[in-house]
């Protein structure tokens, strides 16, 4: 995918995408895993929301990534928390856990492709380093935006900001 999308071959179809529908799926594919580790993803959204203006593919392919890497970074008996928030203007998809963390230096380099931030999580979970360069990729073709706050120890919250349909 990310040679795809470098080389301009990952193409984007911006429509009205319904964003209940794609959260709940990717959390359902996601629970599994979460509940053999012993972490809960819950789902905090209105289930009345507008459609945003987004490839529906590419929110798939960004929610499934923050989710993989929440999960893979979360201790056991911690939560995951997938929030929409609805502003006049967008739709803010949060995923934020309890985990792991990232620290400051880490966290300037984690959108890089390759990098791998280094703890005793990393050690144990396998990994290619091209989950979060994926997602910044694709929010950056979708014209959306995408940010990642995170403090070591306490967790990490990524926020993909998509424009309102219509």
């Amino acid at each position: 995918d990310m040679s795809k999308i470098e080389a301009g071959h990952f193409k984007l179809e911006l429509d009205a995408v319904d964003i209940p529908s794609i959260v709940q799926g990717a959390v359902r594919l996601g629970r599994d895993r979460a509940g053999k580790k012993g972490v809960i993803v819950a789902i905090d959204m209105d289930k009345d929301l507008p459609n945003a203006r987004a490839d529906v593919r590419a929110v798939r392919q960004i929610l499934l990534n923050l989710l993989s890497n929440a999960i893979k970074f979360s201790r056991t008996g911690t939560e995951i928390t997938v929030h929409v928030d609805v502003t006049p203007d967008t739709l803010k998809i949060c995923v934020a856990d309890q985990g792991v963390g990232i620290s400051e230096d880490d966290l300037k380099r984690v959108r890089d492709p390759f990098f791998q931030v280094e703890n005793e999580m990393t050690r144990k979970e396998q990994g290619t380093g091209l989950g979060l360069p994926i997602v910044v990729s694709l929010a950056e073709r979708m014209k959306a935006g995408f940010d990642l706050e995170s403090e070591a120890g306490v967790g990490t919250r990524a926020t993909l900001t998509l424009r309102r349909a219509g």
